[in-house]
Formats: structure tokens, sequence, C-alpha cells
């Protein structure tokens, strides 16, 4: 079995004929602006004051995601509809960094409840599936049913018995079923080279011990027999010379 794929693609090795049992999992992606978007707008929609306050918002995304990605998402189109949610977005990716953490002490809001991230709605999360050969540390292959752009930044989550999710950038898109005739309910004729950015914490820690967890076993190798060796022998002995 061989499959002819691109350049940045896995091949299989040697052109073995043995059969290969092929293990994917399904994932979920979004992108990264969405995320904040999701944050803000529920943020808005359970703050009771008139001035909504995002500064733990801001806090959590700009500790995380240096300035050149955060610069990228904001060049991004909105991903909600509502122009003051998307103010708010780019508020919370804006340059301008606290001097201190003692205005955020006087708030009165409680440190000891972390930022959670949010799930985008459903309309703004889209689906795929991820081969475990093509799961690495630096870069992950997948297939999704949505043309994303190079260089946008996306996150993906697996869904497996302890989902996770890890954050990257889109390095390569390819449209490679244009010819197709796979009948699917959801078609993912999109294959994208995801670089592993690994932004936010745990991120590296579930990743690694993911990629542990469905190492193969390979089982220890047979002793060889030692070959009795006799240096007085002559291989003209039977000859009688």
């Amino acid at each position: 079995m061989v499959l002819v794929q691109n350049t940045f693609m896995t091949n299989l090795l040697n052109k073995s004929n043995h059969p290969v049992e092929v293990k994917k999992v399904k994932v979920r992606i979004w992108t990264l602006r969405s995320e904040i978007e999701a944050a803000v707008a529920k943020k808005m929609e359970t703050s009771k004051e008139q001035a909504v306050n995002i500064d733990d918002i801001k806090e959590f995304y700009q500790t995380h995601i240096p300035t050149h990605i955060e610069e990228e998402i904001v060049s991004e189109e909105p991903s909600s509809d509502n122009s003051e949610i998307a103010q708010k977005t780019e508020e919370a990716l804006s340059e301008e960094k606290n001097e201190s953490g003692e205005n955020q002490k006087s708030d009165g809001e409680s440190e000891d409840k972390p930022f959670e991230r949010i799930i985008p709605n459903e309309d703004l999360i889209y689906h795929g599936e991820v081969l475990l050969s093509d799961v690495h540390m630096e870069r992950i292959m997948l297939f999704t049913n949505q043309k994303f752009i190079q260089g946008q930044n996306i996150i993906i989550q697996f869904l497996i018995t302890s989902p996770f999710i890890i954050s990257g950038e889109v390095k390569k898109v390819i449209h490679y079923a244009r010819n197709s005739k796979i009948i699917k309910e959801t078609r993912l004729d999109h294959r994208i080279q995801f670089d592993c950015s690994l932004l936010f914490p745990h991120e590296r820690s579930n990743l690694r011990e993911f990629l542990m967890s469905i190492e193969p076993t390979i089982p220890t190798a047979p002793k060889k027999l030692k070959q009795q060796e006799d240096s007085d022998d002559d291989d003209f002995d039977d000859l009688g010379l």
C-alpha cells in the first residue's frame, strides 16, 4: 500500500505490501480570534454593569500571546457581527499592558478564580480528522471541512476520552478532493499543515502525554543463539586430505 502525497505529507516507508492499520481521531477547530470574541460576549452577557470590565481577558491573552500574533489576530475579520464585541476584542488584544497588578487587586475581584477559556458557538466551530501518524510535537497534519488562511492562528480540540486543546498556526492549505467521489456526511476536503505554537498553559504537557499514550509497544527482539565456532575444524576433513 503506497500513498502518493505532497512534499509535506507523510509517506509509508519501504513500499510495504503488508496491511496497515490506520487510526484517526476526530477534532474540532476554531480560530483564536473567535475564542476571544466568545469570552468577551459571555462577559457582556453576564455583566450587570453598563461598562463591561474585560481586564481578566486582556491580562490572560496578553500574557500568553506574543505581539506579532496579536497584530495578526486584530487584522482578521471579526467572527461576530456585533461591532461592540469586535471592538472589545481588539481592546483585549491591544499592546497596552498594565504597569502593575495593584489596580486589579483594588478592584475587589477575587484572584482565586482564574480566567477560564471559552469555546465559541457551534456555528464558529469546524470539524476535522487527524491520523495518529501525523501528530508530532512540532507539527500536525489534518483534514478539515474549512479552508483556513495561511498564517491564521487556530485552536484544535482532540475529541478523545480526555479532550484537550492546543494552539498553532496554519502553514499550508491544500484543497485535495476536487474530484473525490467519496460520499460522507461531512466532507473533509482540505488538508492543512498546522505548526504547534503551544501558547497556553498545559498544552505542551497534554500533547506530550497523548503522544506517549499512542506510542506503539515494540516487543523485545529474541536473543540470537550463539553459533558454535570451532577454529580447529577444517572444511576439508571429510575429503580425507
